[in-house]
């Protein structure tokens, strides 16, 4: 009995010290990352009003500032009606021009307007490995920014489009808001949340891919890069399912089900009456 109480003393004192430590590297890494943080605001020219908000973070020490496309989405489709605005830690805020997007992974690049340098956000060269503890940043619910750790779980398997399961609490707000390890590399980018302390982000490759592309040559016009990056995707998608195995299956006297088998279709049927 005497062991018992000591083993589990023992255990009590490793898992504090465990989630000591975590809040504390939490707090180190907000501290030293909250300049390059900004809430994104998309404003209704005409009311005045707030349309949609998020979170975003620069990546370059000229202003150019990721965040995600769901986020300014409306002043893509609509920019006659809407403006860009960001809101920084100490409370400064400015419009933003949008640069560039990648619908399909949920992504834009936003530009604010700098007069020297900025400290900025580093993307991670590796991916992260199974089980290791990421930070979440972000603004959810308009509550100001903060720092959510989690940990690392793999891609999620069921879906067209990479996304990393993490398990952590991402909340509105958090949308395009960097996940950062232990060194403050980003290592994905908010994007969804399933509740129960399960999010999803976008793998930071596909930032690192739009930046790279940026850096090259910037969109003649973001509705036209929009519509190459609509029907390409169309075309990856349809070519996957009809390159995939379909199996029959029997459905009653006079119907045949084929299945697609792919893992991002759960119930990829298709009803064929037999005469």
């Amino acid at each position: 009995m005497k062991v018992f109480f000591t083993l589990t003393a023992l255990l009590l004192c490793i898992l504090f010290s465990r989630s000591s430590s975590a809040v504390e590297q939490a707090e180190q890494l907000f501290n030293q990352l909250k300049p390059s943080l900004y809430q994104i605001k998309l404003i209704d020219k005409a009311s005045g009003e707030k349309s949609s908000i998020g979170s975003g973070f620069q990546i370059s020490n000229d202003g150019i500032i990721a965040t995600n496309y769901h986020v300014i989405s409306s002043y893509a489709l609509h920019p006659k009606k809407y403006r860009i605005e960001y809101l920084d830690n100490q409370g400064n805020q400015g419009d933003l021009t949008l640069q560039s997007v990648d619908v399909i992974n949920d992504l834009a690049l936003v530009k604010r307007t700098v007069e020297q340098e900025m400290a900025f956000f580093e993307l991670s060269n590796t991916a992260p490995h199974k089980g290791e503890q990421l930070f979440s940043l972000g603004n959810p619910h308009d509550l100001g920014m903060i720092v959510v750790p989690g940990t690392y779980n793999g891609l999620k398997k069921e879906s067209f489009n990479d996304r990393i399961h993490f398990t952590g609490s991402i909340n509105s707000g958090m949308s395009g808001g960097p996940v950062v390890n232990k060194t403050a590399e980003v290592v994905g980018i908010n994007v969804a949340t399933s509740g129960n302390s399960i999010g999803f982000l976008v793998p930071h490759d596909k930032l690192v891919t739009l930046y790279k592309n940026f850096l090259k040559s910037s969109p003649v016009s973001i509705e036209q890069q929009m519509t190459e990056q609509l029907l390409a995707s169309q075309d990856k998608l349809i070519t996957a399912i009809l390159n995939s195995p379909w199996l029959a299956k029997q459905l009653g006297e006079k119907a045949m089900i084929p299945i697609i088998d792919v893992p991002f279709i759960r119930f990829g049927v298709i009803l064929m009456r037999i005469k």
